[in-house]
């Protein structure tokens, strides 16, 4: 190997400084069977006036070790390749993981510094067998050429770096919590904080892109939902899958209406004596769904959540909607039903103050019908408490707001709620599946708390049971199931189990 007589720098640097400058001297690494070879660009055109007495060192650091190259005898304009024989002292790098500083000395002052990382922390994974880690500038296809680090299946010691083989593939479905298709998600592809380049899913949830072979920080946003970023090293000549669920804001709407056996919600309607009582009783099936029964002052109503999070009710042998509180990630919709058309007006604001307390976390929506003006009503839902407030308009306002709630064990007003010494301590029931996403199988874990009849079930984002897992009694202990979901399709499923105590469900997605 030809051997490095005098190393040149910048023509803008006239004078000789102590302070390091920012410049990349690494250009390619590779791991071979005799310990490793690097790479170091030749910087000889970059002129500056050095007196003959200047004295030139490039020093090499890893993570435990030190070593120097100080024979300056041989001058070359190409690339520089640097083996362990070359330097003065052991330099051992690690290939799972370590980190390589080149430095160049002059007159023993710091000049030029250049530091890789590689590995669980560092900029890019640790390479591959046969493949190298390289430093230069890749065109993306998308917003131009960039700088940047990235593993080549075939490396180029000794010669100018390339992206031949140092491209991968990442593809995947950007969904919601219920399954649905995110269409139109943007996926940023950053480093160093910048965006390098942007793609955008269709109109099912799917993107796919051919980026190069990178430790890339991949922010997915879409106007409505919660931005989510991830860090995915792609592989070159490889294709990652991703399936990427965005949580909208505010996060499941679900919790806007909370169903749960033992929730109660009382109203009272302002300047008059007219109150009434909402309450949820049980958990009962119709037809191939389940729905939670609520009596409303001896008046019973069954409930159930569609895969958007909307409340649907049971109501002459179908189901219709209820609120669309799905609605929450737009300003207004239109719905085109009956003779006149219903108009969806949806804000978020910070927080309410009741007589019964301050709430936080609330989603309003404002229905009027077009020409009708006696059609008009506004909704407040607080996050995990529900409807808080109601008014109608027609020959004058009439609004009725939340007096009394206890919701998934909280009570409101909660100020002066004592617990009851007496009281039998609660009933709880740890449910949980593992590995969660799965692909066919997944065990599904629980724990009783007391003996009972125990029914296990599992049922599809629209409320359809899919599978019958267990009837009958069970005593108190821990208990495992493993569920093969292979003849399912892909997306989220809800795990029930029913006890004399209550009904309780755990949320999973399969994914094929």
């Amino acid at each position: 190997m030809k051997k490095v007589l005098f190393f040149l720098l910048f023509v803008l640097l006239v004078s000789a400084s102590a302070n390091p400058i920012a410049f990349n001297l690494f250009s390619e690494l590779l791991f071979t069977d005799d310990g490793w070879q690097i790479e170091i660009k030749s910087i000889s055109t970059w002129l500056v006036m050095w007196d003959s007495t200047a004295k030139f060192t490039l020093v090499f650091q890893s993570g435990n070790d030190t070593a120097r190259y100080m024979d300056m005898s041989v001058f070359d304009d190409n690339f520089l390749v640097f083996t362990p024989e070359d330097l003065d002292t052991t330099l051992n790098l690690e290939s799972f993981e370590d980190s390589l500083k080149v430095i160049l000395l002059v007159n023993n002052e710091t000049y030029v510094s250049d530091e890789l990382s590689w590995g669980l922390d560092g900029v890019i994974s640790a390479p591959l067998a046969s493949q190298s880690i390289c430093f230069g500038r890749t065109d993306f296809g998308y917003m131009g050429s960039d700088l940047t680090y990235y593993l080549d299946n075939s490396p180029t010691i000794g010669s100018i770096n390339d992206t031949v083989g140092a491209h991968g593939r990442i593809e995947g479905y950007i969904i919601d919590p219920y399954g649905q298709p995110i269409a139109d998600a943007s996926i940023k592809f950053c480093n160093y904080g910048y965006t390098f380049f942007e793609i955008f899913s269709d109109s099912s949830g799917l993107f796919s892109s051919e980026p190069v072979s990178y430790k890339w920080q991949i922010q997915i946003s879409k106007d409505g939902y919660k931005t989510q970023t991830l860090t995915q090293q792609i592989w070159p000549d490889s294709t990652i899958e991703l399936n990427i669920v965005l949580k909208p804001k505010p996060e499941y709407y679900q919790s806007y209406f909370p169903l749960q056996v033992g929730n109660v919600w009382k109203y009272s309607q302002l300047y008059s004596s007219f109150s009434y009582t909402l309450s949820i009783d049980s958990v009962v099936t119709i037809g191939d769904y389940q729905y939670y029964k609520i009596t409303e002052n001896n008046y019973e109503k069954y409930l159930r959540y569609d895969s958007l999070g909307n409340v649907l009710i049971y109501q002459n042998g179908t189901d219709t909607s209820l609120y669309i509180l799905s609605l929450g990630i737009q300003d207004s919709i239109q719905l085109s039903t009956g003779e006149y058309p219903v108009f969806v007006n949806v804000s978020i604001i910070d927080s309410m103050n009741l007589s019964i307390g301050s709430f936080e976390n609330i989603i309003s929506l404002y229905f009027w019908v077009e020409g009708i003006f006696d059609g008009e009503v506004e909704l407040f839902f607080a996050k995990n408490v529900g409807l808080i407030e109601k008014t109608i308009w027609g020959t004058g306002p009439v609004q009725y707001q939340l007096s009394y709630a206890k919701v998934n064990g909280v009570e409101y007003p909660t100020s002066g709620i004592q617990s009851n010494p007496g009281q039998p301590e609660k009933y709880t029931l740890k449910l949980t599946n593992y590995p969660n996403p799965f692909n066919q199988s997944t065990t599904i874990s629980y724990s009783l708390p007391m003996d009972g009849n125990i029914k296990l079930s599992v049922f599809d984002i629209n409320g359809k049971c899919v599978d019958n897992l267990f009837t009958g009694k069970q005593r108190a202990g821990s208990y495992h199931f493993i569920w093969n979901g292979g003849n399912l399709s892909s997306g989220i499923y809800f795990i029930w189990i029913q006890s004399e105590k209550g009904t309780f469900s755990h949320k999973c997605l399969l994914v094929k």
